[in-house]
């Protein structure tokens, strides 16, 4: 875990930059130099090796997912908000959350895209997860990896439910309201 300017902490494992700031800038990677050849003794002069011939080309298979390119969603808006989940009665009440595309992942730790850090009803990691589809543009609530229960409008979550405008999430002693960003009327392009 690093510290971004801001103070937030997050893991680089999973966040190329810090995910609560949108002016954080991605993170400095620093290559490994490699060994490269031996120099030839002076006077000595090697033949040039051929150069290698091209590489076939090859038509993208759409069923393999890649990390840089993400379908239905462009890789410079892999991190852009898509809703909100605003707290309105628990320890964290009035604080909002950002959800991006994808998964997000709610526990108390603040490694999780969803950090509910000062509800100690909630489990550390992975309590819930909130996704929202890019290319349906839907947004889905399931339970995640931990005991505790998570609950949609006052129903219990055991699989996953579609999210709809102003439902309400229940974790913990934490109540959610779900905000959507990107609907029928607005999507990133």
């Amino acid at each position: 875990m690093i510290r971004c300017p801001q103070g937030h902490y997050f893991d680089t494992a999973r966040h190329g930059a810090c995910p609560w700031c949108a002016k954080a800038e991605p993170l400095e990677r620093i290559p490994t130099p490699s060994p490269g050849p031996a120099s030839p003794p002076p006077g000595v002069t090697l033949p040039m090796p051929a150069p290698d011939p091209p590489a076939p080309l090859t038509v993208p298979d759409d069923s393999t997912p890649t990390e840089t390119v993400r379908p239905g969603i462009r890789p410079a808006l892999k991190n852009a908000v898509v809703g909100w989940l605003v707290c309105v009665r628990g320890s964290n009440a009035g604080r909002d959350y950002r959800i991006r595309p994808e998964r997000n992942f709610i526990g108390r730790s603040a490694s999780m895209d969803i950090p509910l850090e000062s509800d100690e009803s909630v489990a550390r990691d992975r309590h819930a997860i909130v996704s929202f589809d890019p290319r349906t543009r839907e947004f889905w609530i399931q339970p995640g990896d931990s005991s505790g229960m998570v609950y949609l409008n006052g129903g219990a979550v055991h699989v996953p439910q579609r999210l709809k405008e102003r439902d309400t999430i229940e974790i913990g002693r934490t109540k959610l309201v779900f905000v959507p960003f990107v609907n029928d009327r607005f999507q990133w392009e």
